[in-house]
Formats: C-alpha cells, structure tokens, sequence
C-alpha cells in the first residue's frame, strides 16, 4: 500500500498501538520512501504490514488453498481487521495522512462538510470490506482473518 504525507516514526507508532490489540504480532514488513509529498509535509511511503507467527492473532487465511482436512491455510499476512486498526491508529496520529490502496480505493480524514451526513474529521474508507475470492468460491477479505478480533 501506498501512504502521502507521514514520516516513518508515525507508521511505527501506528503498529505500536495495533500490536496491543494484537498481542505483538504485526511488523513492518516492507518500507520504501518513495519521494517527499506534494504538500510539503511528510513522505510518500510504500510498505507492506506482516505477522511475526502466522498461528497467533492478526494473521490471515488462504481462501484458495486448504490444507488436507480441508481448513483454509493460515498465511503471515496481517489480515484486514489488522489493517482496519492500523489505518485507524496512523489517521490518529496523522489527519494529513492519505492511504491509496489497490482498486483506486483511498483512505483518509474528511477535512470538509461536503456531504451534510459525513461530520468533520470522520475516516472515509476504512472498514470497507472487499471482494477476494472468485465466481466459484465468493469471499470478502473480513472472512478471510484468522484473528480473533470479532
């Protein structure tokens, strides 16, 4: 995923708050800094969140793979409530933050009373659920988590 304006110290904060809901399992898996932001502030920054023990909370299951009894394989990917979190605890940290994810779907802090039912300062994006599996074998990615936080 894609992050505009923050600073690495306030990714890592944001992991800090996510691993205690998650028992200390999520790391910065990847990090690139791509260039500074347009707005003067921060960095536009490209990294990947992972779990340190793919059998501990916040890890994710394959929808297309499946073990021999037919269980869905854990993988140590961090799972979309992970995400969930983390975006929640960086917009915290960081109102001017804006995270592009894949499909063109973005998530970030509304800074104007454009629409008369969406307060100032609400998150726009985050906890969208999304599509993953395939026409046979339909999916969502919350479905997908192996972590214990529902």
């Amino acid at each position: 995923m894609k992050v505009l304006n923050v600073e690495k110290n306030e990714i890592e904060q944001a992991i800090d708050i996510t691993n205690k809901t998650f028992e200390n399992n999520i790391y910065l898996k990847e990090f690139e800094q791509l260039n500074k932001s347009r707005s003067g502030t921060g960095f536009t920054v490209k990294f990947k969140l992972g779990v340190k023990d793919s059998s501990k909370a916040g890890s994710r299951r394959s929808i297309m793979m499946v073990n021999k009894d037919g269980s869905m394989r854990k993988l140590a990917i961090a799972c979309y409530h992970v995400h969930g979190v983390f975006f929640d605890a960086l917009l915290d940290i960081n109102k001017n933050a804006e995270v592009r994810l894949s499909g063109n779907r973005k998530i970030y802090v509304e800074k104007t009373k454009v629409k008369a039912d969406i307060k100032y300062g609400d998150i726009i994006g985050n906890w969208e659920d999304w599509e993953v599996g395939s026409y046979m074998q339909p999916s969502m990615m919350s479905e997908a988590c192996e972590c214990g936080y529902y």
